[in-house]
Order: C-alpha cells, then structure tokens, then sequence
C-alpha cells in the first residue's frame, strides 16, 4: 500500500498513544545483522589504508615545501642554507597510494561481498511492498 497524501492524527490519538503505523517487517537474524555490520569488502579497507598513506605522505612533501619556502624567503635566492628538498621517492610513492587507492575501490564496488547480497535482498524485499 502507498500512501501518497498526508494523514491527518488527532491530538487525542497521539496523546493516548493509540498511533499504530502498520508496515511489513523485514524479520532479521543475528547472523545477518553481524554480516551487515562486518560483511564489509576487504578492499574498501585496503583501499583506505592506502588513501590514508598518501595522505600522510603528502603531508609530508608540503612540510618540506613550506620549509623550503621560509628559507628561501628569510635568505634570498642566493644563500643556500637549507637542505630540505622533495626526493623522488616521496613523489612516486604519493602517486602510487593514491593511484592505488582509487583501483582498490573501484575494485571494492565491482565485487561481490555477502553483505552486498544482503543488502540487495532487503532492498527487493521492501521494494516488493512498495509496489
């Protein structure tokens, strides 16, 4: 059954608590609630592991960028008393967390998981009632 208009209660239902709303109940399992609770895919987790790494990472390349900018600007272009530079490494390793990161999700959303499947059914399940 869809309603489509608003129902009007009386104050009097509401307040004698006599306000019934009837609707099909999706009937759970403990099982079922503990895989939607850790039914997660493993690869969203990888995958924000290897965001958070990169995050860190880039963290660190501005922290050397703002160390390089301040001695520049406290010693002018010729002194040349920092050591501070961005290495390769920090570059590449950035780009490949990242990169990473982005496949593992996209992989994460294209499998198949348990809870996934769970989820469909409940969806179909309601969506039934709905029509």
């Amino acid at each position: 059954m869809k309603i489509d208009e608003p129902i009007v209660i009386s104050e009097k239902d509401v307040l004698n608590h006599r306000v019934y709303l009837q609707t099909k109940p999706y009937l759970i399992t403990k099982a079922e609630l503990e895989l939607l609770i850790n039914g997660q895919s493993k690869w969203k987790e990888y995958s924000i592991k290897f965001f958070w790494a990169g995050i860190g990472i880039l963290i660190k390349i501005l922290g050397t960028c703002i160390a390089i900018v301040v001695a520049y600007h406290n010693d002018g272009a010729n002194n040349k008393s920092t050591t501070a530079k961005i290495n390769d490494v920090d570059i590449y390793s950035l780009i490949f967390c990242i990169t990473l990161s982005f496949i593992l999700l996209i992989i994460s959303t294209l499998s198949k998981s348990p809870s996934k499947d769970l989820i469909k059914k409940i969806r179909d399940y309601f969506k039934e009632e709905d029509e």
